[in-house]
């Protein structure tokens, strides 16, 4: 991953700089390499600072595609349902997308839904039938209701 060894990479999603640097401080081990783009002096003991190093989680659009059906026919809310699915699908840094996950989801939102074909991707181009992970180990998925389409 193109850390040198005896390093770290520290990537963060939330909190506020200076906490997050003195955490950093801390705990690492001395002589330890950092990695990163954000860069908070921390003031040591002896009165001089110290940079610490780190990044911040950067966001990725997930855009998710599905069919669905209503168990013995009738209908079903599509705004509503694509709303609960942005709002309840979350993710971790570097956490993947997959299609059952997306499946349970919508069948938690509303038990007479039967979803097929469930397809997931990156770019809204090219579409994945089981999993697909964020670009960069920096990365983490984020859903918004525009990109989900049902079929």
């Amino acid at each position: 991953n193109s850390v040198p060894g005896h390093s770290i990479w520290v990537i963060v999603d939330g909190g506020d700089e200076d906490e997050i640097a003195e955490t950093i401080y801390k705990y690492r081990n001395a002589g330890c390499g950092m990695v990163g783009s954000v860069v908070v002096q921390v003031t040591q003991v002896d009165g001089t600072s110290f940079p610490i190093i780190f990044d911040r989680a950067e966001p990725q659009d997930l855009y998710v595609k599905f069919a669905v059906n209503v168990l013995g026919g009738g209908s079903y809310d599509a705004a509503y349902l694509k709303q609960q699915l942005a709002l309840r699908y979350t993710f971790g840094i570097y956490d993947p997308a997959d299609v059952t996950s997306i499946a349970s989801l919508v069948k938690a939102i509303n038990p007479q839904l039967v979803v097929s074909s469930v397809k997931v991707s990156k770019d809204g181009d090219t579409w994945e039938t089981d999993i697909v992970y964020p670009t960069t180990l920096q990365n983490k998925f984020t859903l918004d209701e525009t990109d989900i389409t049902i079929l």
